[in-house]
């Protein structure tokens, strides 16, 4: 039997590792900027709320319920309707761009349909007034307590939102999947606003909401097979989602003004690892054409055994034997989000460096895991853009326990159940180990940066590749040491700056500084939608090369844009080979 499966066992009887609750607080400053982005990225378990459960019906929050980036929603007398083959939709104006917002892309997933892949929308008649965001999926973090945020959640969430320029026709269409550790975020946080690369980039911007954490992210099916149950648990409703989406926006986009043959999908942490996942899935092949995967963890995707393990230990948490878990059908959702939380936590200090929620692999929605499709070529094999950045781990300092390995006792249990042989090689890559910037190095480059660099390695062998690494930081972010933080690129991507947490990030940045990472970022971004190239024409800045293993070319986003050749090749070179868990 695999060895990795052997000692996840041998955790189960393992005494966990307790964190001493009573901490020394973070400064209130850095605390706020840390939970803010934890509150989008990242569930916060000591904050957590349980929303209430989702209505059957299709509901749509009063549009004043949200302002997206405290910018002043200018609505046209004559707001623009776009005609879909499904029907019309009334969308709003902010200057020259139109946004719809609230989409249903899928029948809510509710009822017998909880844990069944989503079903396509059927036509409506008259004219469908998407004015304000839908429903999050259900999910245990509260961001809206911190960052003024937070839509409404419901089982209910199968939604997208969509930006263009008024009178688009025919441009490149970018697809965004928001990030949370599969178990939390939305698509409707200013953060994520498309108005700036709508306007600036004349894309058509869409963002999408999906089924989170036990709902759309743990492996049932198995267990529902063993059970006897043969149908009501599909395997990974939540890819399924992210494919449903694409389907809709094949079908639909042109009536917005984008170009159905010309799709990039892109996203951050688990909405990074969710492109790459949509590579490696054959319902999506055809549906995308780029992609850019920002912050993945590409390794943190499991195969059936384990997912498996994962859902058997769901179920106990809810005092539930195997043999029942039909009961998950008529659980109420208040109850299946409580036991997500605790899952996590369990985890976290158990399986340090894992995540339980997120697609698995061996099944029918996706064969293969990431790096094996990769190698061999099974994947899409279209332009890909991937990337971290320099900080990652400091993010998640500030959790409790952190689902990133940032102590040096939870790194090392981490190496202990997966690569114990090779723990001193691995370490000795870090020279101050274990010190407190040698361990966030670490952590960065075991849960992000190096499988990050593995799979750009399988994959430029079939397919342009290209790798960078964001390494800007702010004035305040500088002061209290956070770097360049998880998440941190994404304002200067979509140059949200005016949003809550894009404030937050860029307190006492120069507008001129903002200004060059920003549009060094975003004209990649748009270059690389438009074209597969990230260059943008006529650019007269360095040439940003495809990469390949022979010479690792890894563009930097930083103080200075540059391109290196395999950066902190010693620590890479000690995680060649290196698999956490599987």
């Amino acid at each position: 039997m695999n060895t990795h499966i052997n000692k996840m066992r041998w955790v189960l009887n393992t005494p966990p590792i307790t964190i001493n609750r009573q901490e020394v607080e973070l400064k209130p400053i850095k605390r706020l900027i840390l939970v803010a982005l934890i509150g989008i990225l990242l569930p916060i378990s000591l904050l957590a709320e349980n929303p209430a459960a989702g209505d059957a019906t299709l509901q749509f929050p009063p549009s004043d319920n949200r302002e997206v980036a405290q910018e002043a929603i200018a609505v046209a007398s004559d707001a623009t309707i776009a005609t879909t083959p499904l029907g019309q939709v009334r969308g709003q104006r902010r200057g020259d761009v139109v946004m719809w917002r609230g989409i249903p892309y899928a029948k809510p997933p509710v009822g017998r349909l909880r844990f069944k892949a989503p079903v396509p929308v059927e036509p409506w008649t008259g004219i469908l007034d998407a004015a304000a965001f839908g429903n999050a999926a259900p999910q245990p973090s509260q961001s809206s307590k911190f960052t003024g945020e937070g839509a409404a959640q419901s089982e209910d969430c199968l939604t997208l939102n969509i930006w263009a320029r008024a009178g688009a026709m025919n441009r490149p269409v970018m697809v965004w999947y928001h990030g949370g550790a599969y178990m939390s975020g939305e698509s409707s946080l200013s953060m994520y606003d498309g108005k700036e690369l709508a306007q600036s980039g004349d894309v058509v911007a869409v963002t999408v909401n999906y089924r989170l954490g036990a709902l759309g992210c743990l492996h049932f099916a198995d267990l529902a097979k063993a059970a006897g149950i043969a149908e009501g648990f599909t395997d990974n409703p939540g890819l399924r989602d992210q494919v449903a989406a694409l389907a809709w926006i094949h079908g639909n986009i042109a009536a917005f003004g984008g170009n159905p043959s010309n799709v990039t999908i892109f996203g951050e942490s688990a909405g990074g690892s969710s492109v790459i996942t949509l590579l490696c899935t054959p319902s999506a092949k055809g549906l995308f054409h780029r992609v850019i995967a920002q912050s993945p963890a590409p390794s943190c995707i499991y195969g059936r055994e384990t997912g498996t393990f994962y859902a058997k230990k769901f179920l106990a948490l809810l005092g539930l034997k195997p043999e029942e878990i039909c009961r998950l059908q008529d659980l109420p959702v208040d109850q299946l989000v409580s036991a997500t939380q605790k899952l996590m936590d369990w985890n976290a200090l158990n399986r340090p460096g894992s995540v339980p929620f997120g697609p698995t692999t061996e099944t029918e929605t996706m064969p293969l895991d990431p790096l094996s499709a990769a190698i061999s070529g099974s994947t899409a094999n279209v332009p890909l853009i991937i990337g971290t950045n320099r900080d990652e781990a400091t993010l998640f300092e500030d959790k409790n326990p952190p689902i990133v390995p940032v102590t040096p006792e939870l790194f090392n249990r981490m190496l202990d159940i997966t690569n114990e042989e090779k723990k001193g090689s691995i370490l000795s890559a870090y020279p101050d180990y274990p010190s407190h910037c040698s361990v966030i190095e670490a952590a960065t480059d075991a849960i992000f940066r190096q499988p990050s660099i593995q799979f750009a390695d399988a994959y430029s062998r079939h397919a342009p590749t290209f790798l960078y690494r964001f390494d800007y930081v702010a004035p305040l972010p500088c002061l209290l040491r956070m770097g360049a933080t998880h998440g941190s690129e994404i304002v200067y991507v979509f140059h949200t700056y005016s949003s809550r947490t894009g404030r937050l990030l860029t307190l006492f940045a120069s507008s001129g500084k903002k200004r060059i990472i920003g549009e060094a970022m975003q004209s990649s971004w748009i270059s690389f939608a438009l074209s597969g190239d990230p260059n943008p024409a006529g650019s007269e800045g360095e040439f940003w090369p495809a990469y390949e293993a022979k010479h690792r070319a890894t563009r930097i986003f930083g103080p200075r844009m540059m391109t290196l050749s395999d950066p902190d090749q010693k620590r890479r070179e000690a995680w060649q080979g290196v698999t956490l868990y599987r």
